[in-house]
This record gives C-alpha cells, structure tokens and sequence, in this order.
C-alpha cells in the first residue's frame, strides 16, 4: 500500500530549498577523501549560519512577531485577543522570507504554520481593501472594514494556508473551526446537531430517497442513449455547434409557450421572488409558472424552497417537473459547459415540493412546510444521478446554512444512491465511460472472471537487476521513462516472456534519488542517513513514509530521530519563523518506522510495509505535540490521497491528544501562556469554584460621565490608558466600591477619535462636530493612540466638554451596578501547573497593547 504524500511534477526535482545541498554536493565530490570532506562540511555549516542569521535578523529588527510558526498568535486573533502588528504587510513579508532562509538553512521547522500566518495576513488585507501607503482604497469593500468581519476574512485565511500547505481544503476548514474560531466548541465537531423527527418523517424521507433514486437511474438512462446517438451522428464542429444552437432555441419556445399557455395566477403575497412576473394575471398577482420557468434556476430553486405553501399549484409543479427533466436530459452532453447540480436540485425540489404539497393538504399542522419536503427531493433527485452521499450532505448543509437537516440528507441521499446504483452508473461514471477514459472502476466486472493476465499484460517488459552498472541502467530507461520498474534475477529470455525472477519494484523517483545520492558510498551504493539529513524535510518525509522495508536500519532510524527530536526542540521559540508539523511528522514517521521495521523481521509475510507504521508514527508524534484530531485526520488522508487510513488515524490522534493532555498542555496552549497572552480557556479552572467575581474585579474603577469637561476627561484617563471605559450616571463612592449606574462603554480607540476630531460641544450646548461614518471608517483599524492624543490638546480644547453618548456601546456585558470591572485578563491572571502532587501558581503579566 502505498501513501504518497505529495504528487511530484516530472521535471528536474530541484526546488527553493535543495539547490544548496546540490552546491554542497558539487563539492563533496570535490572532496571525496575522508582528509578533506571537513571542506564541503564547513561549506554547508556557513552557507546554514549565513541564512539562519539573514533570517532571525529580519526577525528580530522588523517585525519581532513574525517569530515561530504564528499559529498561537493566530489562535488568540480569533478568539478576541489584539496581538500586536500580527496583520501587518511587514509581519508578511518578513515571515515569508524568513521561512524560506530557515528552511534553506537547515533547521528543523516547517513551512505549514507560517503559511498559515501568511494566509491570514492576506486574507486581513483583503479585507480592507486599502493600501495606506499609496492612498488607495477600494470603496466596494468598505462593508468589511469592521472587526467581524476581518475576523471572518482571517479565519478564512488560516484555512487556505493550511489547504496550500498539504492540498487539503476540508482539512483546513476544520483545522480553523478546532484550533480557530471562538464561536465552535471543540465537542462539537465530534458531533452533528439533530433535530427531531417523527417515524412517519423518516418512512418518508426514505420514500423520497426511492423516488430520487429510480428517477435518477432513468435520467441516466436516457442521458446515456442520447449521449451514444451524438457521439455517432453530430460529429462535426459546425453539427455541434448548430445542436446547442437548437436545443437553446427549442428550451426558449418551449418554456415560452408553457408560460402563455399555463395561466395560473397567486397572489404576489405568496412569492419572495423581487420581480414577480405578471404574464396576463391581474395588477395583484402573478404568474407561478413563469416566475420558475423565466427566472434564473438559482432564484427558481430559492423560491421552491422558501415560498409559502400555496403558492404553486401541483399542475403547475408537475409540469414544470416533466419539462425541465426533459430539457436538463437533452442539454447535457451538448459542446458547451455545462453543469448538473442546480437543473438536479430544481427536479428534485419540484417533485418533493408536490409532495410536501400533498402532506399539507391531508395535515396542515405537522405539515406546514412544504419547503422541507423540496430540499429532501432535491438532495434526492441530485443524489440518484451524481450517486454521492457524504459529500453531498455537507454540501447542502452547508448551502441552506442549517445543521438540523443533516440525519434526514444522509439517510434520502444513501437510498438515492443505492437504489439508483442497482439500475445503472452514475452519470459522471457513465460518461467517463462513454468517452473512453480509463478510470477503473471498484470491483472487476463480472465477466473479467475467464480472463487471464496474459491477456492483458504489456509486452516486452523494461526491467533492471538489483546490481547494474549505471551506464547500462541509463541505457534500458532513456526513452522508456516509466513510472516504476521491475528488478529481477536469473536468466531472461525476451522471445519467451521469460523476465527471470521478481524481486522487487522500484519507482523512477526513487531511482533518480539513488542516482543524485552517492555520498562516501560505493559506485552502486548510497548513504541512509544521510539522504534523511541531507535532503529537505518534506524530502526525508517522503522517504519514510515510501522507502523499501530494508532501506534504513534501526540505528540510522534511532539516531536519526535522537538527533532531529533535539534539534526540533531547540529550534522551535528561536526568533525566525518556524513551522512545527513537518518536523514532528519527521520524528514520528522515524520512530514509527522503527516499530515497522521490528513488526516486519517477526513477520515479514502480514506486516510487509513499514510506511504504514511510519505514517501512524507521525500522526501520532504531531498529534502529542499539537493536541489536534479531527482537522489532523482529515489533513494527513487529504496530504496522503488515502482516506482508508481514516480510522487509524483518528484512534491514533486521539489517543496521543488525550495521553498528552494528562502530561501537559498542547505546544500552541504552552506558548500562548509563556507569551502571556489573555486566552481563556474552553472550562474554568477547578481552584476556581471557590472565587467570586469581587476577588478578581479590578478596582477602583476608572469610569466617566456622559457628558464631562474634556480637562477632567484627561486627568482621568492619563496614565490610565486601558483599552475601554465604563460610562455611568448617578452617585459614586468609591471606598464603597459604588459607582453608580452603568450606562454604556466607549473604547480608548473611539474616545481618542472623539478627541482628534474636535467633536466637543459648544458653549450654548450644541453639537459643533459629529463623526461619521466616514471618520471611523477612514480611521480603521489603525486608530490614533489615546497617549498621543492626549498630548496635542490645547489650553482652549480642555476648557470644551463632549457628549459620549452618540457614540458609546448601551449593551456592554455588564450588571446594572458597577462595583468593579472584570475583563478577560483579569480571568487568566493565575497560571496553574500540578507538579509534584501540589499545584504550582504563576502570575501572567500581560502588556498593556493587548
């Protein structure tokens, strides 16, 4: 079995990061004695220094948080945390380039983690839509020039970089919503949330599964036939082009006609539809049967699924059903591009919505919404002509924005495939095999049971034997560049097909890697450790993960994980950016590969590949670091294109999180406390239950008056710059930790824009400036510094008052009476470790920035 971890180009193999070692190889062949191989080994130390040192410089003088691999700071962003210029274009470049030279430098670190970071400073910049240097801004994007959405866009972002990291994009999803976002519980993802139903709910939604799966075989069908008679007879360019021509015009007349024919007319209050379309019905009604026929069929499938129960009629669907079935199966496999998904989910929300019609009739109480039955129908109809269940499921879950309906999709979209699997191929399937496409399908057909090899075999075959010199290797495989060839012993006779004996198989990858490595070895030999220390990680991880089982012994594996386990450890908090995946995959495939190696002395017949254990290793290893499962999972089956490792890997993740989790916390958590950052965690300590919120309230309070003197305002917030203020009225005694009545907060941010901008009131009480939208949008999110602020008010500017309440939050998370204020620092103040039998406390001091 094999798990490949990355798809490689064909080509020269040479990419960013190993065009050094080729340099330092040049020159180990230079040097071929063992006096001299000191030279190429210096050589390879400097160039290592000079680029490390190019990078923890940029790190260290530019842009300090681009350190690490970014995900903790990442993790804080979106759990409301402001870290300080993690979203910066400096942080961007600066993390980008200097993962480049730490990589080429040979520490042991990854890319992934900082891709992430850079995918979310993309993604931050996008959504702002502005570039400040320049004085350019996009005014479409004005919209998502808020926090929320900035955290959106961000998130976003983290997904995509770990989806450009590994090619796994679900996985990335995933990986945001664990590791990410604020608002998904961790619990959660292990479950799917259900609503109820009914036992005649479900009879019925099994019945529609039925229906979807037997309409869909003869869509298939049918598809198949009229597919068959244009690849005989419509062969040429023009023919072609004159048929989609004809089928346009035909959809055009057709639906045309139906629309004057068909006047059924509703009440405009039936439709959600903007422009409803009249078509010869009274000034207060329209035309049901245009308004699907004419509109788009996104806008068409909408009002199927949301309108009100009477605004169609069951003539009206059941036509709209039988000529858009027709239309969808004569337009399909014409030369244009052409999609199934949305003319399925139109077929399918028809007929259910005449059943959901039929069942409000017989019970308008537990019937009431038609729109239901529509969905199911269309996840019917749409699953028994693709025949995909899962995916499918999670795609409608995830258009219709509703979890609920999960359960009822699964269980219509298995009979639709099932039932339409018994009838014929999919459609995808059907025409791959209509245009001749070599995809192979599950399960041999029935009839290859009386066919031999030998029928099938190519002939004659390129083969290599285990030792050959390289002139002859290069001869037997220029021109003949396969992907694998057999290796083989004994005699060979060509005209018999006779080939000698297999020993083996080895893949021109690995072949042009054996070709490329011949450090201090034999003419036909290779180094084994050092293809692991010499080569790129992703490289060396490949390697494990692929190799033969003999190709590396304990001891190279044992040392090998001794050495990158230290080097990984000390390497990871240096002041470059730094990645930790690849290295902990690095040293759990090793050892992993270790146990194989063991497994496959005892028994070499049932445990005949070591990669699997290797891949289990390194699943294992990243899982006890990073203390991620599911996204973990589901990035591993999408990086090794094999998803039935799925279940040994999440048992072996889980296991590693939960066993980790007993000895310490995750990588990611342990740096977000030694960095002091203010992330609360999922459940309250236990220590806790014995705290109120007075032991933890700052106080006294630094709160203001709606309206106040702008000198006063001044003397209260100096040297007191906190990130928010609380606005009271009524009497205040602080030595009673009493101070009145809580009326809103305004932020230090606002309250200096308030400031900058002049927005005080005027001697006779009126407003002399508001702000706009405009100022709060021009300022965003760089607003000026209260600090700074506070230093260019003049004599006459601390003589004015302001009036906070046009810009205050009313609704802070609060208690009518303000006795203290508590915020998220406060709650992760005390840091609790249990070592030793006794718990061990540490104060966090957290920076006033944050």
């Amino acid at each position: 079995m094999a798990y490949p971890f990355n798809k490689q180009h064909r080509g020269s193999g040479y990419t960013s990061t190993n065009c050094l070692p080729s340099l330092t190889s040049v020159v180990i062949s230079r040097y071929p004695h063992s006096l001299w191989i000191s030279v190429p080994g210096f050589l390879w130390c400097a160039i290592n220094s000079f680029l490390t040192g190019i990078a923890a410089t940029l790190v260290v003088f530019l842009a300090p948080v681009a350190s690490g691999s970014g995900i903790p700071q990442i993790k804080c962003y979106l759990n409301g945390l402001n870290v300080p210029r993690v979203m910066r274009c400096l942080t961007m470049i600066v993390k980008g380039v200097g993962v480049i030279l730490a990589v080429s430098g040979g520490l042991a670190v990854g890319k992934e983690g900082p891709m992430i970071h850079i995918g979310s400073v993309i993604a931050a910049g996008l959504s702002q839509g502005r570039l400040r240097f320049l004085k350019y801004s996009l005014g479409c994007l004005k919209i998502f020039r808020n926090d929320q959405e900035k955290r959106d866009f961000v998130s976003a972002g983290a997904a995509a970089g770990v989806a450009a990291a590994f090619g796994a994009p679900v996985g990335g999803l995933l990986f945001a919503l664990e590791e990410g976002a604020s608002f998904v519980y961790q619990r959660l993802t292990w479950t799917i949330s259900l609503n109820d139903y009914n036992a005649y709910e479900i009879l019925m939604f099994l019945l529609m599964g039925l229906i979807g799966g037997l309409s869909g075989a003869l869509f298939v069908k049918a598809n198949s036939v009229l597919t068959r008679y244009r690849q005989k007879n419509i062969t040429t360019k023009y023919n072609k082009i004159i048929e989609a021509i004809l089928v346009s015009s035909l959809t055009t007349t057709l639906c045309f006609s139906i629309m004057w024919a068909v006047r059924d007319c509703s009440p405009l209050a039936y439709t959600s539809s903007s422009f409803p379309l009249k078509m010869m019905c009274a000034d207060n009604e329209f035309n049901s049967i245009s308004s699907l026929l004419f509109s788009t069929p996104e806008r068409s499938l909408r009002t199927l699924l949301h309108d009100p129960p009477m605004t169609y009629s069951i003539s009206v669907l059941t036509i709209f059903v039988l000529v858009y079935y027709f239309l969808a199966c004569i337009t399909y496999g014409l030369s244009v591009p052409a999609g199934l998904f949305i003319p399925s989910l139109l077929i399918g929300a028809g007929w259910g919505r005449i059943i959901g019609h039929l069942m409000h009739t017989i019970d308008p109480v537990h019937f009431s919404d038609p729109g239901k039955f529509a969905l199911i129908g269309a996840a019917a109809q749409l699953g028994g002509i693709v025949r995909t269940t899962l995916s499918l499921t999670v795609i409608l879950m995830e258009a219709t924005g509703n979890v609920i309906v999960g359960l009822p999709l699964l269980m219509t979209l298995t009979v639709a495939k099932y039932m339409g699997d018994c009838l014929s191929e999919g459609i995808y399937d059907e025409h791959i095999g209509l245009n001749s496409m070599a995809l192979l399908p599950w399960t041999p057909h029935s009839l290859s049971i009386t066919k031999r090899a030998y029928d099938l075999m190519s002939n004659p075959v390129v083969f290599l034997y285990p030792i050959m010199r390289v002139s002859e290797l290069v001869e037997r495989v220029t021109n003949n560049l396969h992907h694998g060839f057999p290796v083989v012993v004994g005699s060979t006779d060509s005209s018999r097909f006779s080939y000698g004996t297999l020993v083996g198989m080895i893949s021109s990858e690995h072949l042009a890697l054996l070709l490329q490595k011949r450090m201090m070895c034999a003419d036909n030999e290779f180094n084994s450790i050092s293809s692991l220390l010499f080569s790129t990680p992703e490289r060396s991880l490949r390697t494990l993960l692929h190799d033969p089982p003999m190709t590396y012994s304990i001891s190279v594996l044992t040392i090998f994980v001794l050495v990158y386990y230290f080097l990984a450890c000390i390497t990871y908090g240096l002041s470059v950016p730094a990645g930790l995946f690849i290295p902990s995959l690095l040293i759990g495939a090793g050892w992993g590969r270790i146990i194989g190696h063991l497994m496959h002395t005892i028994d070499p017949v049932h445990f005949s590949d070591p990669g699997k254990f290797a891949l289990i290793g390194a699943a294992a290893q990243l899982g006890g670091i990073v203390r991620t499962t599911l996204s973990l999972t589901v990035i591993l089956m999408e990086a090794t294109g094999n998803v039935i490792v799925g279940l040994p890997l999440l048992m072996t993740l889980t296991v590693a999180k939960y066993m980790g989790d007993c000895l310490s916390e995750g990588i990611y958590d342990e740096h977000i406390g030694l960095n002091s950052m203010a992330l609360l965690p999922w459940t309250p300590h236990s220590l806790s239950i014995t705290k109120r919120a007075y032991d933890l309230m700052s106080n006294p309070v630094v709160f203001l008056y709606p309206i106040m003197r702008v000198s006063e305002l001044v003397e209260r917030v100096t040297n007191n710059l906190h990130h928010g203020f609380p606005v009271v009225v009524g009497s205040t005694d602080s030595s009673r930790f009493s101070y009145g009545t809580l009326v809103g907060m305004i932020s230090s941010e606002h309250l200096a824009l308030l400031l900058q901008k002049r927005a005080f009131l005027s001697k006779d009480g009126n407003i002399v400036y508001s702000l706009t939208y405009k100022d709060y949008d021009d300022a965003y999110p760089s607003y000026p510094k209260l600090g700074d602020v506070l230093a260019n008010l003049s004599c006459d500017d601390m003589d004015a008052y302001l009036d906070l309440r046009p810009y205050m939050c009313e609704a802070p998370y609060s208690v009518p009476e303000v006795r203290g204020i508590i915020t998220r620092k406060d709650l992760r103040r005390f840091k609790f470790e249990f070592v030793s039998g006794e718990y061990r406390v540490e104060e966090l001091i957290f920076s006033r920035k944050m």
